[in-house]
C-alpha cells in the first residue's frame, strides 16, 4: 500500500487497518498556520484506542480524552465558581506534567509511598478510568486528528435538517453522504469528513447557526463521541449513536467551497496576519504588566494595601495563563475575587490589569471582556473594607458628640426615641428591635426569595436587597443614633453624679462595662447577627407584593384601572414592578400623533379589539376568552413598532421571552415558564418557519390559571398566570391539532399594510395606477419620526392613555375582551384551513352520507396516504388518536356521522359500505390493493363515505365554471378604474 499524501486520507483501508494508517498519516501531514493547543491532548500523539471497547473503528487513529461533564457552565455570583463544566476535559488527562511510567518505575514509586500520577499518553490503557471518572464520556479532537465535522441540530424550533437538505439541494450535491455520521440523540448528526486540505492551511472560528441549525466547529475544537450519553434539561438521557458505520469519507468540493463562502460572509476565518498583530500586542500587553508590577511608582495613585497588591497581582498571572477550556469560568472566577478583594472605589485602576489580563489568556477579546467584567462586578458588589469600619469606630471614639446628618451618604430617617440604652439593650434581640422600629414601613424580608425587600421611594416600588447592604445600613444607623445617644446619656449621668467619690467611682464603671458592650456593634459581625434576627422577625409571604391586580404602576403613580383614577405609590402597595420611567406623567386624555401613526398598521375595524386586549395586558387578569395573539405579516407592516412600545411602556410588568416557550421540542419548558410568573405583558418576537405548536404548552399558557416553572437549581414552583401573549412573527405556525380547546385559543390579528421609504411608496401608487390596479392600497409611507419610538416620552404617554380606555372598556365589558373581528375570524379560518390534516384529509376524500358506512381501517388508511402525500415532516397519528380527533373534527359533527366500536352492522345498511379503493384514484401511484369489505362485526363511521369519480368529476366541472366567472370579472367595463385624479387625491391615512 502506498504512503498517503498529505492533504487526504486512503479511506480504502479496511476497519482493522484504519487506526493505524492514520497515527502514520498525522506523524507525516502538517497543519500550517493553526493554534492546535485547544486540544487537550495537545503534546501527544495519535492514539491507537484499538482497545478501547466504546470507541469506534473510525477512531482508533484519533486523538481522543475523556470528559467530566456535558451541561452549560453556571456560575455561583456569589462565590464566582463554576458550578458545572461545560464539556470539560477531565483534569487528570490534562495536566501537561504528567508523563507516561512503566510498570517498574510505577512499582518503585508505590514501594516509596509516593503517588502515581496519570499520563496521557497511550490513555486506552485507561478504559477503567475512563468509564469510572469520565462515566464513558469523551471527546475528540477533530484537526489534530485530520476530521472536520458539520454539526446539525434541531433546537430552539429549528430542523437543521431540514435546513441541510434544502440547502445541499440548492449546491446540487445529493443529500445521502457515503460517510461516518453518527446520530446526536435529540434529533440532530454530526457528519464526519477528512479535514479538507484548505482547512489544513487557514484556522476557522466557531461558526454557531452558520445557517440555520448548522454549527462548524473551530480549528483545534473538539466533538462529542459516539457512546457518550448526557443528561438533558428534562431529565431525560439523549445518547450520541453511530448512525452510519461507514468509513470516513471526504467532503465533496461543492460542499468545501460553498462552506468557506459562508464562513468568510460570516467573517469566521482567521486573517494570520491579523492573528499575528494579536501575538504582538499579547506580548506587548505581557510586557506592560510585568513593568507595573516592577515599577508600581510609574502609574496612578492606589490606596491598595501591598498585601491586597500581592494578592491581586498573583490572580492576574493566574488568569493570563488559564488553559483552554477553562477560560471562561475562570476568568469569571478569578475576577469575582479580585472584585471582592478591591471593591468599586479601585475600578479605575484594578479593572484595565483584569480586562489586559483575561485577553492575555487567548480567550476570545469579547468574551473574555464580557466574563471579566461580569466577575468583577459580581465581586465588587460583595467587598468589605474593613479598614474603613475600623478608621469610623476610632474616630467615634475619639469623637463621641460628632453628628452626621448633611452626610448624604447615610439615610436621613426621622430621629426615632429609642428605648432605655441599658446592658439588656446592647444584644442582638436589643438591637434588631431597635433597627426594626427605625426602619418600620420601608424593610422586610421575604420567605420565598430569602432576602430583604427595601422600599425606595425615588420609584416608589420595592427592591430586592442584599443582606451586606442592610448590615451597612444598621451600621450606619448604629454609628449616627444609637453609640451617640449612648454617650449622651453617660454624660448627662455623669453630670448628675454628686461629688462622692464612691458613686462616682461606681458610675464610671458603669459606663466604661455599656460602652465597651455597645462598642461591640461597630463592628460588621455583631450587626451581621442584629440583621439576622430582623430578618426573622420581618419575615412576609411574597404574596404580599404585586398582589392587587387591578391597579397599575408607572413611575411612582398608582393607577386605578377600574377608573383611572391616580395617586402617588406608598409602601403598601407593595410594588414590585413599574413601568416606565420615561413617562413623568400620568394623563388618560393624552393623545399624539405619532401613536396615531402606529395604530394606522391595523385595519380600523380592529383597533377597538387591539385597545381593549392591550388594556387587559394592563391589567394583573388574564384575557377572557383567554387566546394567543398572534401579530402576523411580512416584514415592515408595524407589528414589532406596536409591540416594542407597549413592552418598553410597562417596563417591569413585561418580559419579552423565546419563541421555544410555544413550540414542538424535546426541551423542558420549566425554565421558560418561570420566567412568566408576575407578568402582565409577554412579547414574542419572530417564530422560526416551519415551527410545530405545542398544543399542550399553549393551553397552559392561555386560558390556565396556574402554571409550574423553575429556575436553575431551584425546586419547582406552582403561581398563577396573568399574562397576555402578544405574537409577532412573519410566519405562521404549524397546527396538528383540531381539537376545539386549542383552535378557539388561537387568534390573528391581520396586518395588512406595509410601510414603504417615501420614494418607493411614490413610485408603487404610480405604478399602480398605470397598471389599472383596482384592488384597495395596502401601502403606507413609513414616517422616520416613528424610528425609536419605544424610547419616545411622548408616544409612550399616549400610548398608556389609549390602553387606559381600553382598561376601563375591559372592565365595563365584564373582564372580556371584545369578540374577534370578520377580518380577524377570515384569517384565522385561512390559517387553520391549510393547516388542519383532517379538514385536508375530508374535502379530498369524504362526503356525507347518511346512508352509507365505512370502515375505520379504510379511513385511517386513506388518512395517512393523504398526510404522506402532502409532504409533512410529521408522521400520521394512530389509528386510535386519528378517530379521536375525527370525531371531535367539526367535519364529523356537522354531518351527523356515528363511530362504532366492534358493533354488528346493522340490517338497514348491509350493502351499504362504501369501499376504499385507492387503486382506482390515479394520483396514487401504488399497485392494486385487495378491497376490505366489512365482516358482521366491525369498526365502522355511519353517514359518511369516500368519494367516487363521479364526485370528483363533479368537482372538477364545478371549479372550471368558477374560473370561468372569475376570469369574465376581470374584463375592462366590469368594475371601474379610478380615474388619475381620485388615486392622486389619496392621502396615506386613505391608503
Amino acid at each position: 500500500m502506498s504512503a498517503p499524501s498529505a492533504d487526504r486520507f486512503d479511506m480504502s483501508l479496511c476497519p482493522a487497518d484504519h487506526g493505524a494508517f492514520q497515527i502514520k498519516h498525522l506523524q507525516e501531514a502538517t497543519v500550517a498556520n493553526i493554534t492546535l493547543s485547544n486540544c487537550p491532548n495537545f503534546n501527544g500523539g495519535a492514539h491507537d484506542n484499538s482497545d478501547l471497547s466504546f470507541v469506534p473503528w473510525q477512531l482508533h487513529g484519533a486523538h481522543l480524552f475523556g470528559l467530566n461533564s456535558l451541561g452549560s457552565t453556571r456560575i455561583d455570583e456569589r462565590s464566582g465558581k463554576a458550578k458545572s463544566a461545560e464539556k470539560n476535559p477531565c483534569t487528570w488527562e490534562r495536566n501537561p506534567k504528567w508523563v507516561k511510567l512503566t510498570p517498574e518505575e510505577k512499582a518503585a514509586k508505590r514501594k516509596r509511598g509516593e503517588k502515581i500520577e496519570t499520563y496521557y499518553i497511550g490513555w486506552g490503557e485507561w478504559e477503567g478510568g475512563v468509564k469510572k471518572q469520565a462515566k464513558g464520556r469523551y471527546g475528540v479532537c477533530l484537526t489534530r486528528s485530520g476530521f472536520f465535522v458539520l454539526d446539525i441540530d434541531t433546537h430552539h424550533g429549528v430542523d437543521g435538517n431540514e435546513t441541510f437538505a434544502n440547502w445541499l439541494s440548492e449546491l446540487g450535491i445529493p443529500n445521502d453522504f457515503q460517510t461516518f455520521t453518527v446520530a446526536t440523540g435529540t434529533g440532530g448528526f454530526h457528519y464526519y469528513f477528512q479535514l479538507p486540505r484548505i482547512f489544513q492551511e487557514t484556522e476557522i472560528r466557531k461558526a454557531t447557526d452558520l445557517l440555520p441549525g448548522i454549527d462548524v466547529f473551530p480549528s483545534g475544537q473538539f466533538v462529542v463521541g459516539p457512546g457518550t450519553t448526557r443528561t438533558m434539561p428534562d431529565g431525560s438521557i439523549a445518547r450520541y449513536e453511530v448512525s452510519r458505520d461507514l468509513p470516513i469519507a471526504e467532503m465533496p468540493q461543492p460542499l468545501v467551497d460553498a462552506l468557506v463562502d459562508k464562513l468568510r460572509a460570516a467573517n469566521k476565518i482567521v486573517d494570520p496576519e491579523e492573528k499575528a498583530r494579536q501575538e504582538e500586542q499579547r506580548r506587548e500587553a505581557e510586557a506592560r504588566r510585568k513593568h507595573r508590577r516592577e515599577h508600581p511608582e510609574e502609574y496612578p495613585d492606589t490606596t491598595l494595601s501591598d498585601g491586597q497588591r500581592r494578592m491581586v497581582d498573583q490572580l492576574l498571572s493566574e488568569m493570563s495563563s488559564l488553559p483552554d477550556g477553562q477560560r471562561h469560568a475562570g476568568i469569571f472566577s478569578l475576577a469575582h475575587s479580585i472584585g471582592k478583594i478591591t471593591g468599586w472605589d479601585q475600578e479605575d485602576y484594578v479593572l484595565p490589569q483584569v480586562l489586559e489580563a483575561a485577553w492575555l489568556s487567548g480567550h476570545e477579546a469579547d468574551c473574555a471582556e464580557k466574563d471579566a467584567r461580569n466577575g468583577y462586578n459580581a465581586g465588587a458588589a460583595l467587598f468589605v473594607d474593613y479598614r474603613e469600619q475600623n478608621r469610623i469606630q476610632r474616630e467615634l471614639e475619639r469623637k463621641p458628640n460628632r453628628q452626621r446628618e448633611d452626610d448624604p451618604t447615610v439615610p436621613q430617617n426621622e430621629k426615632q426615641e429609642l428605648p432605655p440604652l441599658t446592658g439588656e439593650f446592647f444584644n442582638d434581640g436589643g438591637v434588631a428591635s431597635a433597627y426594626q422600629d427605625a426602619r418600620k414601613g420601608e424593610l422586610v424580608s421575604v420567605n420565598e426569595w430569602n432576602s430583604w425587600a427595601r422600599f425606595s421611594p425615588q420609584h416608589g416600588v420595592w427592591k430586592k436587597t442584599n443582606s451586606s447592604e442592610i448590615v451597612s445600613d444598621l451600621l450606619d444607623w448604629y454609628r449616627a443614633e444609637v453609640y451617640p445617644a449612648l454617650k449622651e446619656q453617660l454624660r448627662a449621668e455623669a453630670e448628675a453624679v454628686k461629688d462622692d467619690p464612691t458613686e462616682k467611682e461606681e458610675q464610671e464603671k458603669r459606663a466604661k462595662k455599656l460602652l465597651a458592650k455597645a462598642g461591640g456593634y461597630l463592628n460588621l459581625t455583631p450587626c451581621r447577627n442584629a440583621t439576622g434576627v430582623a430578618f426573622g422577625r420581618l419575615m412576609r409571604s411574597a404574596d404580599l407584593f404585586d398582589a392587587d391586580k387591578d391597579v397599575l404602576h408607572i413611575n411612582g403613580t398608582a393607577i386605578d384601572l377600574r377608573t383611572t383614577a391616580i395617586r402617588p405609590a406608598t409602601p403598601e402597595d407593595y410594588f414590585t414592578a413599574s413601568g416606565s420611567r420615561l413617562v413623568d406623567e400620568v394623563d388618560p386624555s393624552f393623545k399624539s400623533e405619532l401613536f396615531e401613526l402606529i395604530l394606522g398598521a391595523f385595519l380600523p375595524e380592529t383597533r377597538e379589539y387591539m385597545q381593549v386586549l392591550i388594556g387587559s395586558a394592563l391589567t394583573g387578569h388574564q384575557p377572557n376568552p383567554a387566546g394567543l395573539f398572534f401579530l402576523q405579516a411580512d416584514g415592515d407592516n408595524g407589528k414589532s413598532t406596536f409591540a416594542d412600545v407597549f413592552k418598553a411602556l410597562l417596563g417591569g410588568y413585561s418580559e419579552q421571552i423565546d419563541s421555544d416557550i410555544l413550540l414542538n421540542s424535546q426541551n423542558s419548558k420549566t425554565f421558560a415558564n418561570i420566567r412568566v410568573k408576575g407578568k402582565r405583558f409577554i412579547p414574542i418576537e419572530e417564530l422560526p418557519k416551519n415551527g410545530q405548536l405545542d398544543s399542550k404548552a399553549s393551553k397552559g399558557l392561555a386560558g390556565t390559571k396556574s402554571l409550574t416553572g423553575a429556575h436553575k437549581g431551584v425546586d419547582e414552583e406552582t403561581f398563577d398566570v396573568q399574562a397576555t401573549f402578544l405574537i409577532n412573527t412573519n410566519y405562521k405556525l404549524k397546527v396538528s391539532e383540531t381539537d376545539r380547546g386549542t383552535r378557539k385559543r388561537l387568534k390573528l390579528i391581520p396586518m395588512p399594510y406595509t410601510f414603504l421609504p417615501q420614494d418607493e411608496y411614490d413610485e408603487q401608487v404610480a405604478r399602480w395606477h398605470r397598471e389599472g390596479r383596482r384592488e384597495e392600497l395596502t401601502i403606507k409611507p413609513q414616517d422616520p419620526r416613528l424610528d425609536g419610538a419605544e424610547d419616545n416620552p411622548e408616544i409612550l404617554k399616549a400610548a398608556l392613555a389609549w390602553a387606559l380606555e381600553g382598561a376601563r372598556k375591559f372592565y365595563a365589558n365584564g373582564k372580556r375582551i371584545l369578540p374577534e373581528t370578520p377580518a380577524m375570524k377570515a384569517a384565522k379560518r385561512e390559517w387553520l384551513s391549510s393547516q388542519d390534516r383532517i379538514s385536508l384529509w375530508w374535502d379530498e376524500f369524504i362526503i356525507e352520507d347518511e346512508d352509507s358506512f365505512c370502515l375505520v381501517l379504510d379511513l385511517h388508511e386513506s388518512y395517512e396516504r393523504s398526510v404522506l402525500a402532502g409532504g409533512s415532516n410529521q408522521r400520521p397519528e394512530a389509528q386510535r388518536q386519528f378517530m379521536e380527533m375525527l370525531k371531535s373534527h367539526d367535519n364529523f359533527k356537522a354531518a351527523g356521522a356515528e363511530h362504532f366500536q366492534n358493533k354488528r352492522v346493522p340490517k338497514a345498511l348491509s350493502g351499504k359500505q362504501s369501499l376504499w379503493t385507492p387503486e382506482k384514484q390515479d394520483h396514487w401511484d401504488e399497485p392494486e390493493k385487495r378491497i376490505r369489505r366489512a365482516k358482521a362485526v366491525a369498526s365502522f363511521v355511519k353517514g359518511i363515505r369516500f368519494k367516487t369519480d363521479e364526485d370528483f368529476d363533479k368537482e372538477a366541472a364545478a371549479q372550471e365554471a368558477e374560473e370561468k366567472a372569475q376570469a369574465l370579472s376581470q374584463l375592462p367595463g366590469i368594475i371601474t378604474i379610478p380615474d388619475e385624479e381620485a388615486v392622486d387625491d389619496l392621502t396615506p391615512a386613505d391608503a
